[in-house]
């Protein structure tokens, strides 16, 4: 399953440098907000109670073995069970008008849902809406999403009023831990070779999909749909989707959607949200919208200007945005939209904004931002922006722009290219600026910053003595940078979990190359790419 911080936009999501307009500002002039106005309607800013926040189903506490209940603030979920539990299902809704509830087919079948849903009116008045119950029972092993959707069944084409959507992760009785880690998982990639969406799987090889001439491409978490941005084998641009048994290929945003935009759009950027097949878009506009990967029209959730890209909690059910000057954070629908940071006059990203870390357990998230002119003291800040409240100012230190977060936000690499050589910094929780090492341009051209890895300790960089090259080195503090792969170019380097990366070696005599690799042990290659854009998730059968 894919979270946030592993559903990596590869080459597209690099951040990059803050840039000041003026270098002589006001040390202090970036002002995190706490509490401001947003431009939108319904805003509720007041702060909200950390404890009446959705709390999500933890994978490290299950929900218990007997009859967990679900409602719609359930919505994104990953839900635990064990071989045997009885699952229930209780959401809104109003069978005298027609509408009524209805699960989708599940692929794997893990749930058998028991008999029919019960629908109870709210009261005895004639039309009243009230609670549609399905109960389910666990019984298969595996990982499956589980959707159900609310619409009329005579009206085939008209796409549902509402969705509810979960993930299920259910384990064997037997089992000590509901976690799918516990159980055997296979590594699914998706990429493009000679033309099509072609997705690889463990064990079985490649299969190429669908014709396209795609420039982006995702998978969903439970490795059944795979959406891409690009132009098809009609000569149709738009994002597309296809299951990943090669059925189904549908148009989800094509160019009559984007053209009647006021002002028209183009599509910059897209993803799932965590657990749930519901695709998130951005257009070069600072919007944001949403459609549903399994079928349906899209629907805008912000307009120009007011969305923008965005970072989803890890439990799903909130995300921030990111639009010029200001980070705005939000439920997953939009609702309560308020600016939680804010960027003076003069500092600015590029289009795709900051990094963002979120906390694990989706409490809030962490950026690193300038806060005063570049070299002067605490002209660094990493901040800590939770659900509710005032931003925390965790570590300063005096560095130039731009800073690299570790995935724990514990740590932040910069290299300090202002001078010969370039020097490499590691600043720790407590402010303490230590040199890793310094590296001299001519003997390493190319000396790049290129992600950290999972344990948040070591780092990536590319040492290549050749400009033209990517050679990406495991560094840490104290330690002596030991090259990664063993190809001599490899891109677009991901981390799969904590001991195997994917990258693209370049300039083979084949062509470019998707290669898996345990790291320390010889690399695994998977197949010939003519991109460097790929994208992976688990699946447990």
């Amino acid at each position: 399953m894919k979270h946030l911080t592993r559903i990596l936009w590869f080459l597209i999501l690099v951040i990059a440098f803050l840039t000041l307009a003026g270098c002589g500002q006001a040390q202090d002039s970036l002002q995190p907000v706490s509490d401001p106005t947003f431009p939108l309607a319904p805003i509720q800013p007041t702060a909200v109670s950390p404890t009446a926040l959705p709390q999500p189903v933890s994978k490290s506490e299950p929900l218990p073995a007997s009859s967990p209940t679900l409602t719609e603030a359930d919505a994104g979920k990953i839900i635990d069970l064990k071989q045997g539990d009885i699952l229930t299902v209780t959401l809104e809704g109003n069978i005298t008008t027609g509408y009524n509830w209805e699960m989708l087919p599940q692929s794997p079948a893990i749930l058998q849902q028991i008999g029919e849903p019960e629908a109870v009116p709210d009261s005895k008045a004639p039309g009243t809406g009230g609670k549609i119950t399905f109960k389910f029972q666990a019984v298969k092993t595996g990982q499956a999403g589980l959707k159900l959707i609310y619409h009329r069944s005579f009206e085939t084409d008209v796409p549902p009023e509402k969705t509810f959507e979960v993930t299920i992760v259910c384990a064997s009785p037997a089992g000590t831990s509901s976690s799918p880690t516990s159980m055997p998982s296979v590594l699914r990639v998706v990429y493009f070779k000679d033309g099509y969406v072609t997705l690889w799987t463990d064990g079985q090889g490649s299969r190429q999909l669908v014709e396209s001439n795609a420039e982006q491409v995702r998978i969903s978490a439970d490795g059944q749909v795979i959406v891409s941005l690009g132009t098809n084998s009609s000569g149709t641009y738009g994002l597309f989707a296809i299951n990943t048994d090669g059925t189904s290929p549908r148009l989800l945003v094509g160019q009559d959607y984007l053209q009647n935009l006021q002002p028209a759009g183009k599509i910059v950027a897209f993803d799932f949200a965590p657990a749930s097949h519901t695709l998130y878009v951005v257009t070069d506009q600072y919007d944001l919208h949403r459609v549903e990967a399994t079928g349906g029209s899209p629907v805008p959730v912000f307009g120009a200007g007011r969305g923008g890209f965005f970072s989803f909690s890890p439990d799903g059910q909130w995300m921030v945005l990111y639009h010029p000057n200001e980070l705005v954070l939000a439920h997953r629908d939009g609702s309560g939209a308020r600016v939680v940071f804010q960027y003076p006059e003069g500092f600015g990203y590029t289009m795709m904004g900051p990094e963002i870390i979120w906390k694990p357990d989706s409490s809030g998230f962490q950026i690193a931002s300038a806060s005063g002119p570049q070299g002067s003291p605490d002209s660094m800040t990493v901040w800590f922006i939770p659900l509710a409240g005032d931003p925390v100012k965790q570590i300063s230190y005096a560095g130039p722009y731009g800073a690299n977060l570790a995935p724990d936000g514990r740590q932040v690499v910069y290299l300090y290219f202002q001078h010969e050589p370039v020097d490499v910094h590691v600043v720790s929780p407590d402010g303490r600026d230590t040199l890793y090492d310094s590296y001299v341009t001519a003997t390493y051209p190319a000396i790049n910053f290129m992600g950290w890895a999972p344990d948040s300790q070591h780092f990536l960089l590319n040492l290549s003595p050749d400009g033209r090259l990517t050679v990406p080195y495991l560094a840490m503090l104290g330690e002596q940078p030991v090259k990664l792969t063993d190809t001599d170019n490899a891109g677009s380097v991901v981390w799969v979990d904590a001991e195997r990366i994917l990258f693209v070696s370049h300039g083979a005599p084949g062509g470019d190359a998707l290669h898996l690799q345990r790291v320390g042990e010889p690399s695994m290659f998977l197949d010939t790419v003519h991109s460097s854009m790929f994208d992976y998730t688990f699946i447990y059968p």
